[in-house]
């Protein structure tokens, strides 16, 4: 199955944008707000060539679910969701080098844009 993926909050979109930019189609940023720390997350994707869209801070509380975004949202390319029955054919498919993070009732964002 193929979802969107919604990311928020500076520290997860700066790390989304350093680590691997290509992953990221839009970013949303607020029209309120117009702080050096925005700028800098603002100037990374440009520099990334990451579409860059402004919107009221009412379109981010949608889009984050009413979650603290702190005025930036990014919308990641749609990517595939495995389920557990999946990880014995996933697992086959990949060579030494690849890393395999897997993680169970993640409920804060800011967690997962850590990990």
């Amino acid at each position: 199955m193929l979802v969107p993926t919604v990311i928020y909050g500076f520290h997860a979109l700066t790390t989304q944008l350093t680590n691997a930019a290509n992953t990221v189609d839009v970013l949303y940023i607020t029209d309120a707000r117009q702080d050096k720390r925005l700028a800098t997350i603002v100037e990374l994707a440009k520099t990334k060539g990451i579409k860059i869209e402004v919107v009221p801070t009412r379109k981010l509380d949608q889009l984050a679910h009413a979650e603290n975004h702190q005025g930036v949202v990014g919308f990641l390319n749609q990517s595939r969701v495995y389920n557990e029955s999946e990880i014995g054919s996933l697992l086959q498919d990949i060579d030494n080098k690849t890393l395999i993070l897997v993680l169970d009732g993640v409920q804060d964002p800011h967690n997962l844009g850590v990990c």
